[in-house]
């Protein structure tokens, strides 16, 4: 494999960088003559008056794709927008995140022994145009590695190089023939999640993001119920070439969320895939996926201030069924997460959590049964730990009880320490995650490597300084277990792969 030349990878870090700073300062500048006409023509205002208009005023409005994903992947200032003066029906936005990341001993199959350190850049815009109840809203992506070496961690989960992520139709009926329920319609290419994101979900730390083309319908009663509906097929991610779905593949779904009981939500689903792509069996897969899931929510943000008493419960319990076929074999397989945790009422707001993630995977692979659980679209930061060129843990033959620590010094600021213990689910199934694309993942046939894969530390900061900023800082130190050790020397183990390993990774976003 040749390097990637550098140059061009400086110059559009560079020219991002200053077409942002750009950007910025004619926001602020705009914003800060607008302050300073407010005050100077309302001198005369009264004590009330100036207090009423002093009150900070976001330029936020209800996006097209409101219903798809989280609030929070949306909701920020339109400073370029409002830079602009454009009116309310039209969408204009701009995202970009650095994010600089090392790993230490590498393990995955065809990677490089060194330390991988490399700069991750992602990049989103969106347009829109709003008439009545319809929207039209098209949204690019550029993903990109700087300073990449031959070896290193690559692919799609942190490469897509300028791709049209979504381009839509949608239309937002809120009283449906009467009914007073909510319709939403999106037709085109689109993100979406549903619940907790662990079967499908916008990606936020990954650097690249998956896409569908197709259908989504959401009824409901706002913040009470609603039922989702899709039928998609989905894209698949290129690095160079542009993103593309397949007729031969589709993914397909029912979602019912409740919110009646604040202490008991409640998410129900079934999830469909079929991939017959390609001429031999061994490719293709069709099966399905029944879920179910009871949550009462962590408090965070604004939330810790509406505590009262001494603290609150939350807890999260989430178990998932798959049944079908993959290739020449059946297909069953199952996955489980438990958490509960406890969040005081004073100060810092400190909150202890316990919790244990399980997803199946194949007693004998050499047998008429796929166990190995399918992640489909979901994620994993979650629950697992960071990803982007880390992430050295899936949701698939795994079993992985975790504790963690977190304290909220200010609503804006959440500070974590998270300590899990992992090891297989079947020693003679693979290693999910150990491999760079092209390679197969490693596994150890005899099963005598064990199942111990070791503990892991993660510590992170996050800070939101304004909607609009984010920074964000996290250390992980990874304490490998028996199984690498034990590992046959056929195994494509990296040199060294065995050694501890060690994780930083420091970003920025800002929004316009």
């Amino acid at each position: 494999m040749t390097l990637r030349p550098r140059f061009s990878e400086r110059s559009i870090s560079c020219w991002s960088l200053a077409a942002a700073l750009l950007l910025l300062a004619r926001a602020t500048t705009l914003e800060a003559a607008s302050t300073q006409l407010s005050k100077t023509g309302q001198q005369a205002a009264s004590k009330p008056a100036k207090k009423a208009d002093g009150e900070k005023k976001s330029s936020f409005f209800e996006q097209p794709d409101l219903v798809l994903f989280r609030l929070s992947e949306q909701k920020w200032d339109r400073k370029l927008h409002d830079s602009f003066k454009l009116p309310r029906w039209v969408e204009l936005s701009l995202t970009n995140r650095d994010r600089m990341e090392t790993v230490s001993h590498p393990w995955r199959k065809g990677q490089s022994p060194k330390t991988d350190a490399q700069i991750s850049k992602r990049i989103r815009m969106r347009v829109g145009f709003n008439s009545g109840p319809f929207w039209v809203l098209a949204e690019g992506q550029d993903s990109r590695l700087l300073f990449h070496d031959a070896g290193e961690f690559e692919g799609t989960t942190v490469e897509d190089h300028l791709d049209l992520l979504q381009l839509f139709v949608s239309g937002k009926f809120l009283n449906t023939f009467g009914s007073k329920l909510r319709t939403d319609v999106h037709l085109g290419r689109f993100t979406f999640e549903f619940g907790s994101t662990r079967l499908v979900g916008r990606n936020v730390l990954p650097n690249t993001t998956h896409a569908f083309e197709g259908v989504h319908v959401n009824v409901g009663k706002e913040k009470r119920w609603r039922v989702r509906t899709f039928c998609t097929r989905p894209v698949e991610k290129f690095v160079d070439a542009h993103d593309r779905s397949y007729a031969e593949r589709t993914f397909w779904g029912a979602v019912y969320e409740s919110s009646y009981d604040p202490w008991l939500q409640t998410d129900l689903y079934y999830l469909g895939f079929d991939d017959h792509r390609g001429p031999s069996l061994s490719a293709k897969s069709k099966f399905s996926t029944f879920g179910g899931r009871v949550r009462k929510d962590v408090p965070r943000g604004p939330a810790l201030k509406k505590l009262t008493g001494r603290g609150t419960v939350d807890y999260d319990f989430e178990v998932v069924w798959q049944d079908g076929w993959k290739g020449p074999k059946d297909f069953r397989a199952q996955m489980a997460h438990a958490e509960v945790g406890y969040t005081w009422n004073i100060h810092l707001h400190p909150r202890l959590s316990v919790y244990y993630d399980h997803a199946s995977g194949t007693k004998d692979p050499n047998g008429p049964v796929n166990q190995t659980f399918d992640k489909l679209y979901g994620l994993k930061d979650i629950d697992l730990g960071a990803t982007g060129i880390y992430g050295p843990f899936n949701r698939a033959n795994l079993a992985s009880p975790s504790v963690r620590v977190e304290c909220n010094p200010r609503t804006n600021v959440r500070v974590y320490a998270r300590h899990a213990w992992r090891h297989l689910d079947e020693a003679k199934d693979s290693f999910s995650s150990s491999n760079l694309s092209g390679f197969t993942a490693i596994r150890d046939a005899t099963g005598r490597a064990g199942t111990n894969l070791g503990r892991d530390v993660e510590l992170a900061a996050i800070w939101n300084i304004s909607a609009n900023f984010l920074v964000e800082g996290r250390y992980g130190h990874w304490w490998k277990g028996s199984y690498f050790d034990r590992l046959p020397k056929t195994s494509g183990l990296p040199a060294g792969g065995n050694l501890d390993t060690d994780f930083f990774s420091a970003s920025t976003q800002v929004r316009f």
